[in-house]
């Protein structure tokens, strides 16, 4: 994800700096449009909701949840009977990042961007229609038609799409997004060739 920032700020002409997130498992960029851009702050929270400070989360300009399927409960069932090697838990479920950002921070734009579509949408993996993605259906499984810009409506039906399988997926995750104001729902892949990795950071910046 860190790589696909760098590649769009150089399409882009912007500018970015590290930040310290206070966590190995969260990263924060300073991101400048520039010179006379005071910037942007971007937290890109995963699985841990530690060290995340009250006035960290009130600097911020957005966030990019980023949610690992093989983390909600419903597809981890199903998928307990297969070869597939499930991660822990250890109460890191995405929800209870969400609850605690939603509680600091709710009128932050969030973005909560569902990784790992290759796995979603491959047909070697067994499980149910239920939690798969067919790529001739679904527009978030093919290539978005921008770049360093941002198509409104198109991001719209992503999210749309990507809103529909949370919403089936885990129910836990969508009360917890109730409380932001601005959020949009999106699918990415970082496995090459990436997949939509930009859109969440094109909407936040837009």
């Amino acid at each position: 994800m860190v790589n696909q920032l760098r590649k769009l700020s150089e399409i882009c002409g912007w500018t970015i700096m590290e930040q310290d997130a206070g966590s190995s498992k969260n990263s924060m960029y300073l991101i400048r449009k520039g010179k006379s851009d005071k910037g942007r702050l971007i937290v890109f929270a995963e699985v841990t909701e530690e060290k995340l400070s009250p006035a960290l989360m009130t600097a911020l300009s957005g966030i990019v949840c980023l949610v690992d399927p093989l983390q909600v409960e419903a597809l981890r069932n199903e998928l307990g009977t297969t070869d597939i090697v499930l991660p822990p838990l250890n109460g890191t479920e995405p929800h209870r990042l969400l609850l605690k950002l939603g509680r600091a921070c709710p009128a932050v734009p969030l973005a909560v961007a569902v990784s790992k579509l290759d796995a979603l949408a491959c047909p070697d993996i067994n499980y149910t229609g239920r939690w798969r993605l067919k790529t001739t259906e679904r527009l978030v499984c093919r290539d978005s038609s921008y770049r360093g810009s941002l198509d409104q409506e198109e991001m719209e039906t992503v999210s749309c799409e990507m809103e529909s399988w949370v919403a089936a997926a885990d129910v836990n995750i969508m009360e917890a997004c109730k409380a932001f104001t601005r959020k949009l729902f999106f699918g990415i892949s970082t496995k090459e060739p990436a997949l939509r990795v930009e859109d969440p950071l094109l909407w936040i910046l837009s």
